[in-house]
């Protein structure tokens, strides 16, 4: 049975953590190869006008790895406009998401910021995904095995994809 070493998947996940986020405010507070745990934060630049205006959206990451398992957990999402006349501090950004759900949306952006984030949120999550059933996917075209049969019947797990 093939499996996928813990330390395999440490490594990619701190190497996808590092080269993911390229903006000077992300960081990296745990890098526990040991208990397989990666932990910072993470942000995305998203540009919600034709004008320039854009959001600085900062966001808490934690990954867990695990043999032929991971983890990754995304929360505490901040925001912080980039505009004249509007307070350049980061807030958190669930009360303008109920009152965007509602049908209450702050400014006419916030449809453009929230599929954004979204947008941007499910492409780092695939990515990760992606980087990690890669070592599978070679070692089982070698074998001649479909990997996504592997990863069903041995577990290998995303927790916000399904395989």
């Amino acid at each position: 049975m093939l499996i996928l070493k813990k330390e395999d998947l440490f490594n990619k996940a701190l190497n996808w953590f590092k080269n993911s986020f390229p903006y000077p405010d992300k960081n990296i507070s745990i890098a526990d190869s040991t208990r397989g745990e990666i932990a910072g934060t993470g942000i995305f630049k998203i540009i919600t006008s034709n004008s320039g205006h854009y959001y600085w959206i900062r966001f808490a990451i934690n990954i867990i790895v695990q043999n032929a398992t991971y983890g990754l957990k995304v929360f505490d999402f901040y925001e912080k406009p980039i505009e004249s006349r509007i307070s350049n501090e980061y807030s958190k950004i669930e009360y303008r998401w109920q009152d965007f759900r509602k049908g209450k949306p702050w400014p006419a952006e916030d449809k453009i910021l929230f599929k954004g984030l979204d947008e941007d949120s499910n492409k780092k999550s695939m990515e990760l995904k992606k980087l990690l059933m890669e070592r599978l996917r070679q070692r089982q075209k070698f074998r001649g095995t479909d990997p996504r049969l592997f990863s069903q019947r041995h577990g290998l797990q995303c927790p916000t994809h399904k395989n």
